[in-house]
């Protein structure tokens, strides 16, 4: 009976202290999200611009989800045909990314009149629960 006993309390341990490590894994490793959309102007310059950012992305591991693909705008203005979506381990490391020296002489390509954009970065999971 004792060793059914310590058997059973060292399992119910074991499954409270599992639940307790998915759950720090899950708020300490929250993705993040590059959500931009791009209206391009001059796609020479544009160009410039884009050649540059995968590099500066892997350097902060941003993982490309979507970039120019086929889409479909559901609601609001229609003046972006380019979307994109980027993921980061953190918010953190999405927004020094953005501020990074490296992002910001990419970016200032575009930012000479070669494109118009939009760029949120919003944090993964559901924050309203």
């Amino acid at each position: 009976m004792l060793a059914f006993m310590v058997y059973f309390g060292v399992n119910a341990l074991r499954f409270e202290i599992e639940k307790k490590i998915k759950f720090l894994r899950e708020v300490l490793d929250m993705a993040a999200y590059w959500i931009a959309r791009a209206h391009i102007v001059d796609a020479t310059e544009y160009k410039k611009y884009t050649d540059l950012v995968p590099e500066i992305l892997k350097k902060f591991n941003g993982k490309v989800l979507a970039r120019g693909g086929r889409f479909q705008t559901l609601e609001g203005p229609e003046e972006f045909e380019r979307h994109i979506v980027v993921e980061f381990p953190t918010l953190e490391e999405a927004v020094a990314c953005h501020q990074s020296p490296e992002y910001q002489k990419a970016s200032a390509f575009r930012r000479g009149g070669a494109g118009i954009n939009e760029l949120v970065i919003v944090e993964g999971g559901d924050a309203t629960k």
